[in-house]
């Protein structure tokens, strides 16, 4: 084995055993304020924010499929076993659609509806989707009689009066 293949394999246990003990405290909920804090920085509301911070577990799992298929091909080509034909294509390639289908399909689904509950981290399956929130605050205001404005989540200096 050479050199690459063993900087190859460590970085690949090294990071595949890096990522299941960041996202325990994710899981079990003891990272809960600190997750939301850390999203400040977003220009989106508050419903949003807690959305995307259901979409860490999945956001991981897609992720760390992915690498596992490129240390995949790495490893065996730095080994010096390279994959026959075409496979360490098709294994990049399904890791891209897998990535794609998380970012075009999951990702919104959980962040607009908190669904499926199963991907969803037990502290956070209580919540209310994006869209669930949105409604709500909707019917809030029009039993105040006030007009509730889809774009006042980015105008934090306007105030109304």
């Amino acid at each position: 084995m050479t050199m690459d293949g063993l900087l190859t394999v460590a970085s690949a246990l090294v990071l595949f055993t890096a990522i299941p003990l960041a996202l325990r405290g994710h899981w079990t909920g003891k990272r809960r304020r600190k997750s939301i804090q850390n999203m400040q920085f977003l220009p989106v509301s508050h419903g949003t924010k807690r959305g995307i911070r259901r979409t860490i577990l999945v956001n991981a799992l897609a992720m760390t499929f992915a690498l596992i298929g490129g240390f995949t091909v790495l490893s065996l080509e730095a080994v010096g076993k390279p994959l026959p034909g075409s496979l360490g294509v098709i294994i990049v390639l399904s890791s891209l659609i897998l990535m794609f289908f998380n970012s075009a399909v999951l990702m919104p689904v959980i962040v607009l509806f908190n669904r499926p509950r199963f991907l969803v981290a037990p502290p956070y399956r209580h919540e209310r989707g994006a869209v669930a929130l949105r409604r709500r605050r909707r019917e809030i205001a029009q039993l105040r009689g006030v007009r509730d404005d889809f774009w006042a989540f980015l105008s934090f200096s306007v105030r109304r009066s």
